[in-house]
């Protein structure tokens, strides 16, 4: 015979709201804590702790511009981001968030 694993439900088991406009990207931390980082043309990240029902962890703002895409270091500790400008920001919140914890 086959074994089959756990059936899906196709239930939603979490709606994340808080961008005021479209979301372009969204990135899993890798470290395991199921952290959320999204990106959106509302000129922010948010990192998301999935674990707490998707209450947002913190809000980061930079130029004033959208963020396209992003992106968590192998160790969790540094997010990069891209926007429509000639750069690449990268911050060290997820770091900071996990020592103030």
């Amino acid at each position: 015979g086959m074994a089959f694993g756990p059936r899906l439900s196709n239930r939603l088991l979490l709606s994340l709201t808080g961008h005021k406009s479209v979301v372009r990207d969204l990135v899993f931390a890798p470290n395991g804590t199921l952290t959320l980082v999204s990106a959106s043309r509302d000129k922010t990240l948010r990192i998301w702790d999935l674990s707490k029902k998707g209450a947002p962890c913190r809000v980061l703002t930079g130029p004033n511009y959208w963020v396209f895409k992003c992106s968590v270091s192998p160790d969790s500790s540094m997010i990069a981001s891209v926007c429509n400008l000639d750069s690449v920001s990268i911050s060290d919140h997820l770091l900071k968030m996990h020592i103030h914890a």
